[in-house]
């Protein structure tokens, strides 16, 4: 598949927290995950933040690719880029990840309109940077009930409710914190929206359109 830096990910997984989170949130659509173009110059200047976080053996064979960026505790495999298992925002190559997931992926373009708009004023960059800001960021689980549930608040007292501390990611909040980035939502709290929600919103406003299913029935 030749993925463009900006594709959205629709994800409806098969397992029953991914249906957890469909019946909570009155939506197919369980988990989003998007692309960035990752360059060696990028990885130079994240390695200069944190000497830790990306591997030396990746950065010294990094030549760019197009990575799939999410917030998941349930992916299979390390993170690509620092080769750790990370239990909140992490990378890998897309399709073997599509290829390993077990559900249906359903690929989301930027409409003819924004993507010539995010070509011209060089979005790519912009939004390669905003996903590898993140990296490595815990996985907000709270979070996830808090934005999704139409029963969280009948659950409250099951979990330490309280702020939550915003190094903890929910999905859809870190991919609409990144399409902020970048001038493609047209909200200003990324936090309020669930997978589903996010998908409808950009599907409404002609930013985003479907375009094509990746895995699974069409």
């Amino acid at each position: 598949m030749d993925y463009l830096a900006g594709d959205l990910l629709a994800f409806s997984g098969d397992g029953p927290i991914s249906w957890g989170i469909k019946v909570g949130t009155c939506s197919p659509i369980s988990h989003i995950g998007g692309i960035a173009f990752i360059t060696r110059e990028q990885l130079r200047t994240q390695r200069a933040i944190d000497p830790t976080l990306i591997s030396e053996r990746m950065f010294n064979r990094w030549n760019g690719k197009h990575l799939l960026f999410e917030s998941t505790t349930l992916a299979d495999s390390p993170d690509l880029l620092t080769g750790r298992t990370i239990k909140g925002v992490q990378s890998h190559l897309p399709d073997y990840r599509v290829g390993n997931y077990k559900g249906t992926v359903e690929l989301f373009r930027l409409t003819d309109q924004y993507r010539e708009r995010f070509d011209r004023e060089g979005s790519t960059e912009r939004l390669s940077v905003a996903a590898l800001r993140m990296l490595g960021r815990e996985y907000d689980g709270r979070g996830a009930i808090r934005s999704g549930s139409m029963l969280a608040n009948r659950v409250r007292h099951f979990w330490a409710w309280r702020k939550s501390d915003r190094s903890s990611l929910f999905c859809s909040e870190y991919w609409a914190s990144i399409l902020q980035a970048v001038d493609l939502l047209p909200i200003s709290d990324s936090s309020k929206y669930t997978p589903g929600g996010l998908f409808r919103l950009l599907v409404r406003s002609a930013v985003y359109r479907p375009h094509s299913i990746l895995k699974g029935a069409a």
